[in-house]
């Protein structure tokens, strides 16, 4: 199981609804979407729970960070877990985060290989009014990330980063995808002839 927080891709602050229309369209795919679930909020609807968290985000004039917080839970191919299994998993990976009482919209997806889950979490608590930005979160994730998998009997995955940044990225593309990158193909299909090449004509 592969855990990360999906950090904004512009420089403008991501929008909670547009975060969750993506998870939860279909695409003109039967088999995209699972299961939908809405927590820490009054409606039970995503279009409706989108504008509560958006009236909470709204109340928070003070704070000028991103309100809006991208989880993205992937499964080994072929692993399939429990309806059950997947709730919890949600709950605690949330929880480790300090995101229990935060309202979030949660789907499952199984357009991929690799079953997976978005979660869009609103960092401005409903009570308090103040936003939460868990320090150090990939530390936190990867040892919540081997506890669950523990727990669970799920297939273990390495939980400590050794990519850069740019391979981090493809793999991500490869998981939610199952299209190939072009580093994934340039380190399958031509890194071996490019470290020996003779580029002393460039």
């Amino acid at each position: 199981m592969i855990v990360k927080h999906i950090p904004i891709r512009t420089m403008n602050k991501s929008s909670f609804s547009g975060l969750v229309q993506y998870i939860t369209n279909a695409q003109d795919r039967n088999e995209r979407v699972g299961d939908v679930r809405i927590t820490n909020c009054m409606s039970e609807h995503h279009e409706w729970a989108v504008k509560e968290v958006e009236c909470v985000q709204r109340q928070n004039t003070r704070s000028k960070a991103d309100k809006t917080y991208h989880m993205l839970v992937s499964f080994r191919a072929g692993e399939n877990p429990s309806p059950e299994v997947l709730r919890k998993v949600e709950e605690r990976l949330c929880e480790s985060l300090g995101y229990q009482e935060h309202q979030r919209v949660s789907t499952v997806h199984h357009d991929t290989d690799h079953l997976h889950i978005h979660i869009a979490i609103n960092k401005v608590h409903p009570g308090k009014l103040t936003i939460h930005k868990p320090f150090r979160d990939y530390k936190i994730l990867a040892d919540a990330a081997l506890k669950l998998e523990q727990e669970y009997g799920l297939d273990h995955d390495n939980h400590v980063p050794k990519l850069s940044q740019g391979e981090a990225k493809a793999q991500d593309m490869e998981h939610t995808s199952g299209i190939e990158s072009l580093i994934g193909w340039i380190k399958r299909g031509c890194l071996p002839q490019l470290l020996v090449a003779d580029l002393k004509w460039l």
